[in-house]
């Protein structure tokens, strides 16, 4: 039995949360990947924070964790996640090897949970324009982004991030 609504804009990707009665889960979806916990509370307008039994969820995996917190800025959503006494349990969905061109045409929540979960971390946005970063593949990417999809994803020289 749900107890309460709260909808949000949270940058590009829309967010729902429900709060539940006697221990059941929260659920909050963003963009193209979700969040389950035993509580989520919302912070600001552009940012959560997941406790208990975090799951989230997106195409390719799910990342289990104790508590997280999501924030975007300039479009890019981040997850700062905490695990509390176990490893961290990535479990991937599709074992196919990282392809830049996969990413073109990409729903922008989408691709940039695929570079998440990748290894990338967005190091410099530019209004639509991100630079992403691989330290174990030693690559960068630039991604622009147009109408919510990457419509631009160019490999950079390491050099250049």
């Amino acid at each position: 039995m749900k107890t309460n609504f709260v909808a949000m804009l949270l940058g590009v990707a829309a967010v729902s949360a429900s709060a539940s009665v006697m221990g059941q889960t929260d659920k909050t979806e963003l963009g193209s990947f979700s969040v389950t916990a035993e509580s989520i509370e919302m912070l600001t307008p552009t940012s959560l924070r997941a406790k208990g039994n975090v799951v989230i969820s997106g195409k390719n995996s799910n990342l289990h964790v104790d508590e997280a917190l999501i924030t975007e800025k300039n479009g890019v959503i981040t997850i700062e996640a905490e695990q509390v006494a176990q490893d961290l349990n990535v479990q991937s969905k599709d074992q196919k090897t990282f392809s830049a061109e996969d990413l073109k045409g990409a729903r922008a929540a989408g691709g940039e949970m695929k570079l998440m979960n990748s290894g990338f971390v967005p190091v410099e946005t530019r209004g639509l324009t991100t630079v992403w970063k691989n330290e174990e593949l030693n690559m960068c990417l630039s991604v622009t982004t147009a109408n919510g999809r990457y419509s631009e994803v160019i490999t950079l020289s390491p050099q250049s991030c």
